[in-house]
């Protein structure tokens, strides 16, 4: 199956933009609409549409994310390898679509470095589940994206840019309580393109309050976003990464 044009996360939304350009963020037609979405929701259609095709591709791409989740980290490549033959297909070629397409970031070495929302490497958001496994989240949408996509308790940690501000978000049962309870999240992206990774990932962030938040903003002008209040956070991070283990559909 050939893949539509591809977009890049910070030409998705970018309000002068009229032409989608051609890099490796993620799927989306060349006509869909990037001049009137909010950050918040150019952000849901990108991760959205971030998708595997086919059947082996989503085998991978969920046995990437249950061992993220089970171990703190990526799995190694005959795991995938093993997981990809039950496909009569090898691994490297998927994870290098995968890549591609912006699913996943794999380093110069092919090995995984990100599988949003998980990181490899920690971030200022560290996500505690309820069993014990500590697991770093590339932003804080994808945070609190975590605890709905495994549906577990969790314990969010998260600094602010300015690393001034610690902030903790306790899940439990799906409800979520917010230390501060003022705190809010930034939704920005960087003008230009590239991966969600580079060009999003970095400005979506948890403050402890609206005047920090909109400080910190007016300080990075180059910066196109959106402050959110918790619950349309939750919301969005729920929508975006919710239904990522759920069965593939059928071919």
């Amino acid at each position: 199956m050939e893949r539509p044009r591809l977009l890049t996360c910070g030409a998705f939304w970018a309000p002068s933009v009229s032409e989608p350009a051609s890099s490796d963020c993620c799927q989306a037609s060349a006509s869909a609409g990037t001049t009137s979405e909010s950050p918040a929701q150019g952000l849901r259609f990108v991760r959205e549409r971030c998708a595997p095709l086919g059947l082996a591709a989503t085998a991978l791409h969920q046995a990437i994310l249950r061992a993220f989740a089970g171990t703190g980290g990526p799995p190694a490549l005959p795991e995938l390898q093993a997981t990809a033959a039950a496909f009569d297909r090898p691994a490297t070629p998927i994870l290098a679509d995968l890549h591609d397409c912006d699913v996943i970031r794999l380093d110069h070495a092919g090995d995984v470095i990100v599988a949003y929302p998980f990181s490899a490497t920690p971030t200022r958001h560290l996500v505690r589940l309820a069993d014990g496994t500590r697991v770093f989240a590339m932003c804080a949408i994808d945070a609190l994206g975590i605890p709905a996509m495994l549906d577990t308790d969790a314990v969010i940690t998260a600094t602010d840019p300015t690393g001034d501000h610690t902030i903790t978000i306790e899940i439990v049962g799906g409800r979520a309580a917010w230390n501060p309870a003022a705190a809010v999240v930034f939704v920005g992206v960087e003008s230009g393109g590239g991966p969600s990774a580079d060009c999003c990932c970095n400005y979506l962030n948890v403050f402890p309050d609206r005047p920090t938040a909109q400080s910190w903003a007016d300080a990075h002008p180059r910066i196109s976003g959106q402050i959110l209040d918790p619950s349309d956070a939750e919301r969005l991070g729920t929508d975006i990464f919710g239904t990522l283990l759920h069965p593939a559909p059928a071919a």
